[in-house]
């Protein structure tokens, strides 16, 4: 396994596939969200849209529907991995994500994705589902509302589990957060 130490956060990369990368928190109370999502698609063009929606963000070639936040690439060198970060007017976050081949039955090539999205700052009592969308803006596909740079993820959420206070409302991410709640 490769370790990275990042601004206090320690990263685990993955070793094995389907190892989670949850990039972690300097403090103790703060929230999460952990997403696991079937893509039909391979992983290589999963991870490319998930770095074009990050990376054209900045050109204002990608619009993430979910507030006024920022995506950022903190490492990309692993080929089946990414560690992100996403700020806004009152949270900052750290995300991790891991690409599994898998298959479909019915249609071929699929990719698992696993996305870990973790505050860095003193959570709230709610976390408006901050977290969990700041993991599927980056994956959702035009069905569910959002924009896609070069491939359109076509897919279903396997898993969702976020910590307590977190949410995971899918209509929260097509808007503006409500920067009620820290982190």
């Amino acid at each position: 396994m490769l370790y990275l130490f990042l601004a206090g956060v320690l990263a685990v990369y993955p070793g094995e596939p389907g190892d989670w990368l949850c990039p972690g928190s300097p403090v103790e109370s703060n929230h999460w969200a952990q997403v696991e999502a079937l893509a039909l698609e391979d992983c290589a063009n999963v991870r490319r849209e998930v770095l074009a929606r990050v990376d054209l963000q900045a050109r204002g070639r990608w619009h993430d529907p979910h507030g006024a936040g920022i995506y950022g690439v903190l490492e990309r060198s692993q080929p089946r991995s990414l560690l992100l970060a996403r700020t806004d007017h009152n949270s900052n976050d750290l995300i991790g994500f891991t690409f599994t081949d898998a298959h479909s039955s019915q249609y071929g090539a699929a990719c698992t994705i696993r996305g870990c999205s973790q505050s860095q700052l003193f959570a709230a009592v709610l976390d408006d589902s901050d977290q969990y969308c700041n993991v599927r803006m980056l994956y959702c596909g035009r069905a569910e509302g959002c924009q896609p740079v070069h491939f359109d993820l076509h897919g279903q959420e396997v898993s969702v589990q976020t910590s307590p206070g977190g949410g995971k409302d899918r209509q929260r991410c097509m808007r503006p957060s409500s920067g009620m709640f820290a982190g």
